[in-house]
C-alpha cells in the first residue's frame, strides 16, 4: 500500500487490512452559529464476529428549538470504496476525504445533503494510550487529524440551504478490533473568549472479562500553549469525573504553574440516541450533542496559591459522546471513573 502522507495519514483506513472483528469510524462536526445549528457526520465499517461486514452513514442535524434529526443508512461492504494512494472512502453516493464532503441521506419524506471543503488548521493529534495494558485493550487507537477546521459549501436540510463560510468544525478518527466497554468524549474548538482556545477529552472504561480498566487523555489549547494530559500517570494531578447525571462532565487538571477546570453540560432533550454497532455483543447505546455547554477555568499559581485568571464559555457549540452498555443508561447516575 503507498505510504500516505500529511493529513491522508491520520485518516488512513485500516479496516480493509484487518481480517477479524473491526470497527471504523470518521466523524466530522461542523458549527453554524449564524443558523444556530450544527451538523454531525460518521462513516462507519463494522466487521462483526462471525457475520458479514458492512457500513453505515450517519447524519445528525442540531438546531434551536427542534428535536434532533437523526439520519442512518446501512450498505453492503461491496458499496464502499477507498483508496490505496491518498486517503478517501465511499459509502454509496456520499464520499469523505480529508479536503472535503458530500453526503446524501433520506428517510421517512425528510431529506439531508451536504458538500463541504475542508481548510486545516493545527496539525493531527496522535493521544497517548497506556502501554501497560493487555496486547488485547490495545486493539483500539483514536486520533484528531483535524482538530479546528474551517469548512465552506452547503447543507441541505428538508429543502432548506444553508450557506457555509469558514466555519469552525473538526473531524476524528477511530479503529480498533476491541471497543472499550464504555466511554465518554467531549470536544471544543472554540470559546467566545478566545476563538483560538481548544479542548478535547475521552474518559474510558476498557474490560478483559471481569477485570477493568480505566485509560483518560485530555489535551488543551489554551491562548496558543498546549498542554496534554497523559493516561494514568503514577500521581496524576488531574481527573476526570462523570457528572451526576447523564449529559454531565467535570475535568480538572494541573500543569505547572497552571490549572485548569472544565465542566460540560447538554440538554437532555439535545441528546441523540441510537444502537451503537458493538464487537462483544454487549447491546450498548450512543447519545451525541453537538449542542453542549463548555465552561473552563483557568487559575495560576501566585505566592503560594491559586489565583483565578479567567473564565472562558461556549454555548451550544461543544460536542459530546457517550457510549455504554444499555443498562446502565437505564440509572440517572453515572459515577466516575
Amino acid at each position: 500500500m503507498t505510504e500516505f502522507s500529511g493529513l491522508d495519514t491520520a485518516n488512513r483506513p485500516f479496516f480493509f487490512q484487518a481480517n477479524r472483528p473491526f470497527h471504523e469510524a470518521w466523524y466530522y462536526l461542523i458549527d453554524l452559529p449564524e443558523h444556530d445549528a450544527a451538523l454531525w457526520c460518521r462513516h462507519t465499517l463494522v466487521r462483526p464476529p462471525k457475520e458479514q461486514a458492512y457500513a453505515e452513514l450517519w447524519g445528525l442535524w442540531f438546531e434551536s428549538s427542534q428535536p434532533t434529526q437523526t439520519f442512518r443508512e446501512v450498505f453492503p461492504l461491496d458499496s464502499v470504496r477507498n483508496s490505496d494512494k491518498f486517503f478517501f472512502v465511499q459509502t454509496g453516493k456520499s464520499w469523505l476525504r480529508s479536503q472535503g464532503a458530500l453526503g446524501y441521506l433520506s428517510q421517512a419524506g425528510q431529506s439531508l445533503h451536504w458538500d463541504l471543503d475542508f481548510e486545516s488548521g493545527p496539525p493531527p493529534h496522535f493521544p497517548n494510550l497506556p502501554k501497560y495494558l493487555p496486547k488485547h485493550l490495545q486493539g483500539g487507537r483514536f486520533c484528531t487529524p483535524m482538530p479546528h477546521m474551517l469548512c465552506s459549501g452547503k447543507i441541505v436540510i428538508n429543502g432548506k440551504h444553508h450557506a457555509l463560510d469558514q466555519e469552525p468544525g473538526m473531524l476524528g478518527h477511530i479503529w480498533g478490533s476491541s471497543q472499550p466497554h464504555s466511554w465518554v468524549w467531549v470536544h471544543c474548538n472554540t470559546f467566545l473568549e478566545d476563538a483560538e482556545t481548544r479542548l478535547e477529552g475521552v474518559s474510558a472504561i476498557l474490560a478483559l472479562g471481569p477485570l477493568k480498566w480505566p485509560a483518560q487523555t485530555f489535551s488543551l489549547c489554551y491562548r496558543g500553549q498546549n498542554f496534554e494530559w497523559a493516561p494514568l500517570k503514577a500521581k496524576p494531578k488531574w481527573q476526570f469525573i462523570k457528572g451526576v447525571q447523564l449529559g454531565e462532565c467535570q475535568f480538572k487538571g494541573e500543569s505547572g504553574e497552571w490549572r485548569f477546570e472544565a465542566k460540560f453540560a447538554v440538554a437532555s432533550q439535545q441528546l441523540a440516541q441510537n444502537n451503537w454497532a458493538s464487537l462483544d455483543g454487549q447491546a450498548k447505546t450512543w447519545l451525541c450533542s453537538k449542542r453542549g455547554n463548555a465552561q473552563l477555568s483557568v487559575y495560576h499559581k501566585q505566592g503560594g496559591g491559586w489565583n483565578l485568571v479567567e473564565v472562558l464559555h461556549a454555548h451550544e457549540t461543544c460536542s459530546l459522546e457517550w457510549v455504554l452498555p444499555y443498562k446502565e443508561k437505564q440509572s440517572s447516575r453515572q459515577d466516575g471513573n
